[in-house]
This record gives structure tokens, C-alpha cells and sequence, in this order.
């Protein structure tokens, strides 16, 4: 498997510089039945062979769109699935898929095509649970025609950068995907294991984003961002449609109900990882508690499966998660919100105020048609709470909302492939026309026995 290395010379006179390694090859005859019968309900949707590969590439933009000075340019990373076999070259669309938490970089979307995922009963790898929706995903939607990439993130999937990963932080997920669609758009007519008419198709200005958990957010949050000046000036793509799943949307709601539930809560990790990143990237070490700080920092080494991580993370606070916070932080989250009314802002500290900004739920410019927003969501997530979909659905009512009853799925990371399947079936059927059977301003609602459609207007 050759490295196809690469020089892109944008219009600002910047070099975006990668490397493409080819990883597999699937048939579209074999492609369902690697997944063990889990995708038979979207089979029918697949069309070509997939090749898929592993990106390197620089990280070249900055907030809302500016380039950064080379110094600042750090390698990253993600993985590339593309229709091998196009009966002819055409302008193709491609797809973003974001990735759900996972602080392990041997569990990146770069990696889970890799032979460190591989199973001695199959031919090839299958993605772990967390990069499920998105190592499955990618493959499907390059097989519709798509060309599907998955950043790993800053700081992850085993690149030369030891920046800390920027979990939840909106500007990081827009330019991690753009930095990549960028160099993707000219790499393409350089690909191995692919015929001439891929090589000689090019790729449009628009997009689609999905993603799952973490990754419902980071879609969500680059169709938010790119409809904004300034990345719509500087990088010259625009996300059509987003296709998101069980993220935190209504983030200072998710942030004080997972306070609220304190040692009980299921996942300490998302602490960790959401209050570094914070400190981090957008309050000056505002959040967590200085005195822990340091070993919270090392735990998250990108050796650690989230499992692992979170008995680390009671190990080290004595099982009194709320340590981890610094005691102005926690009455910021506890006491400064007035989250029952999403549109409102009477927030007067650096903490609250940020959540606040980066919630879904405001900052959209008024171009946004929300008809191209689509979420799901299982009724019973015990991690990322249902109201995130509700909320956002009863702020913005023109969104396609799928309730998955606990019939369907039974938690947070069983309903990431039934997402996943719904995802695709809309994914499939867009954009609409008025001789498409699905609707628009829904609420769906689906059990293991019925599917039941609401329209609102």
C-alpha cells in the first residue's frame, strides 16, 4: 500500500500539504456482509466498491475561518472512503462524519480500518463501538457515492501533534473538517485503487455533516459555523444538510444535569475531557480545580479506553467527581443558568457564559434553512439526555426529529447504529422533492413494532 504525498496551493497562497495511505478495498457485494447482518435494513442503498484510506494533513484554519501562520499549522489526521468504481467522471458531494467520544488515538476513524481492529472470523476490521457510526458510516456513504471523510481530531489518531484534544469546542470541530475537506477536494485525482473516472470527478462547494454523541455536536456545530462569514469566505464550502445524533445541543442544560447527578453520573470522563478543553481553548483554566489539574492531564494520555479512564478519573477524586471542578466553575453551572428558557443569555460569568455560547440552540445566522437539520435520539440516553433533541426541536420546529423508543434501543451507545441506519435512509432521500414519501417538520417516533409520523408546522 503506497503513501501518495500531495501539495495544494490555495488562492491565499497557502501550501496544504498531506499523504494518502490506501487501507482496504470492499467490494459493494461483501460490504454488507462484513457487518455481521447489523445493516441489512440499508443495503439496499449500497451502489459501488469502496476504497478507503488514511489521511495526513495540516490543520490550516483557525477561528471562524482564518489562516493560520505555518508555525501554527499541526499535522492531523482522519480516514477517507470514496465509490471506487464510478461508471463516469462527475461533480460529487461529500459527506463529514464526526466521531463519538473516544480518548484512545489507536481507536481514531484513522485507525479503525487498521489491523489493530481486526477479528480472526472476518476478512477484515470492524470498527469498536465508539467509531461504529462513523467507520460504518463512512463506507456506506462512500458506496451511495459520497466522498466520506472522518477527521480524528487535534491531537489524536497518532500524529506528531501533542495538542490536547478540544472536546466540545465548536471552532476546533469546523476547522478540523475544513482543513481536511480542503486538502480531500485536491487530493482526489491522485488516488490509488480507484478507476479514471473518479480520479477525473471533481468535488462541489457543498456538504453534508453526521456524527453521533460527541460527534452529533461537532456535525451540528460545522453546518452552524460554516454558514458564518468568515468560513464561508475564506474556505468556500458550505454544509448542505446535517444529520445528527444523541449530541449535547442543549449544552448548558447537559452540563448542570450532569452536575446534578454527580457521582452517579455514568461517565466521568466527559468531565474530564469537556473541562480540560475548556481551561484550554476558551476560559483560561477557569474549570477545573487547579490542584488536580496536572493528574487529570496525564490520565488523558491517548492510551486509555473511556472505561478505563472513567475509574481512573473516581480513583483519583475519591469518587467525588464534583472535585474536579473549581468551586467558582461549579457555582457558575449551578446557580448562573437560567436554562429553562434556551433563548435567553443572563449569564455574568466567563464559564457560564461560554457553555451558553456554544449551545446549539443560538448563533445561527438567518440564512439556515432548518429543514436541512435532522436529528435522532433514543427516548431512554442515559448519557446525553433526550431533552438536547426536544429542546432543539421546540426552538427550531422546521427540524426532522426520530425518537428512538427503548423498544428500538436500550441506551446512549445501543441506539448509535439504529441512528445511524435512520441517518442513512434520510441521507438516501435528500435533498427532497415533493414526491419524496418522508416528511418534513416531523416528529417520528419508532418502536420495535410501529413508526409513528407527527407534522408540525
Amino acid at each position: 500500500m503506497g503513501l501518495i504525498r500531495l501539495c495544494v496551493v490555495l488562492a491565499t497562497c497557502v501550501c496544504v500539504s498531506g499523504q494518502v495511505q490506501l487501507q482496504a478495498a470492499l467490494p459493494k457485494n461483501e460490504i454488507g456482509g462484513r457487518f455481521l447482518g447489523l445493516l441489512d435494513a440499508v443495503t439496499d442503498l449500497l451502489t459501488y466498491d469502496v476504497s478507503i484510506f488514511k489521511v495526513t494533513y495540516k490543520k490550516i484554519y483557525g477561528p471562524n475561518g482564518t489562516i493560520l501562520p505555518l508555525n501554527e499549522q499541526v499535522e492531523m489526521t482522519g480516514m477517507l472512503a470514496v465509490p471506487s468504481n464510478l461508471p463516469s467522471a462527475t461533480e460529487l458531494q461529500t459527506m463529514a462524519l464526526l466521531h463519538a467520544t473516544e480518548f484512545r488515538s489507536a481507536a481514531q476513524p484513522s485507525q479503525v480500518w487498521s489491523n489493530s481492529f481486526c477479528t480472526s472470523f472476518l476478512t477484515l476490521c470492524f470498527p469498536n463501538q465508539h467509531s461504529l457510526y462513523v467507520g460504518v458510516g463512512a463506507v456506506f456513504s462512500a458506496s451511495m457515492g459520497y466522498v466520506s471523510f472522518a477527521p480524528d481530531g487535534l491531537g489524536q489518531g497518532g500524529p506528531t501533534s501533542t495538542a490536547l484534544y478540544p472536546y466540545i469546542v465548536p471552532e476546533e470541530y469546523a476547522a478540523s473538517v475544513f482543513s481536511m475537506w480542503t486538502y480531500v477536494k485536491d487530493a482526489l485525482g491522485s488516488l490509488s485503487s480507484v478507476n479514471n473516472a473518479l480520479r477525473a470527478s471533481t468535488i462541489g462547494n457543498v456538504m453534508i455533516t453526521a456524527g453521533y454523541s460527541e460527534g452529533g455536536y461537532g456535525a451540528m456545530a460545522v453546518h452552524r459555523s460554516s454558514l458564518m462569514p468568515g468560513w464561508k469566505a475564506t474556505v468556500g464550502v458550505t454544509v448542505e444538510a446535517s444529520f445528527n445524533g444523541a449530541g449535547p445541543y442543549f449544552l448548558e442544560d447537559q452540563v448542570v444535569r450532569m452536575l446534578q447527578q454527580g457521582n452517579n453520573f455514568a461517565a466521568p470522563s466527559f468531565f474530564a475531557g469537556f473541562g480540560l478543553a475548556y481551561d484550554e481553548y476558551e476560559t483560561n483554566n477557569a474549570v477545573i480545580n487547579p490542584s488536580i489539574r496536572n493528574s487529570l492531564t496525564a490520565l488523558l494520555d491517548g492510551t486509555k479506553s473511556r472505561s478505563t479512564l472513567d475509574n481512573e478519573i473516581r480513583t483519583l477524586t475519591q469518587n467525588d467527581l464534583l472535585s474536579l471542578f473549581s468551586p467558582s466553575a461549579l457555582t457558575a453551572l449551578r446557580e448562573h443558568y437560567v436554562y429553562k428558557n434556551a433563548t435567553e443569555s443572563k449569564e455574568d460569568n466567563e464559564v457560564a457564559s461560554t457553555i451558553h455560547r456554544n449551545s446549539m440552540l443560538r448563533g445561527w445566522t438567518e440564512s439556515v434553512d432548518f429543514h436541512s437539520v435532522f436529528l435522532c435520539h433514543g427516548s431512554n440516553d442515559e448519557l446525553i439526555f433526550v431533552d438536547n433533541a426536544l429542546e432543539f426541536h421546540k426552538v427550531f420546529p422546521r427540524t426532522d426529529l426520530t425518537i428512538l423508543d427503548s423498544s428500538v434501543c436500550s441506551g446512549h451507545t445501543d441506539c448509535g447504529l439504529e441512528c445511524l441506519k435512520v441517518g442513512l435512509r434520510q441521507i438516501a432521500n435528500f435533498p427532497y422533492t415533493t414526491s419524496t414519501t418522508m416528511k418534513l417538520n416531523t416528529v417520528t417516533t419508532v418502536t420495535s413494532t410501529t413508526t409513528t409520523t407527527t407534522t408540525t408546522t
